[in-house]
């Protein structure tokens, strides 16, 4: 039997449409862990050190779930 996996954009839609404070954001995954998403995407990393922050806290508060951020390669 084949597993389907799903994964969930709303985080990184979000971004785009309305702002979610940064407990709102922690507040949503674990909602999305407890629906049973098996991925979490969230939006690309623009300040460094606030985003690393968020998605550090993200990933230790979901359980089952796994957190994909895109990354930009370039010289830094």
């Amino acid at each position: 039997m084949e597993k389907i996996r799903i994964s969930d954009v709303t985080m990184k839609q979000s971004s785009e449409d309305f702002r979610l404070s940064f407990k709102e954001k922690i507040e949503l995954a674990k909602l999305l862990d407890k629906l049973g998403a098996d991925i979490i995407e969230l939006e690309g990393l623009k300040d460094s050190r606030t985003e690393s922050l968020l998605i550090k806290s993200i990933a230790s508060a979901v359980n089952d779930s796994a957190v994909s951020v895109p990354v930009k390669l370039d010289k830094e």
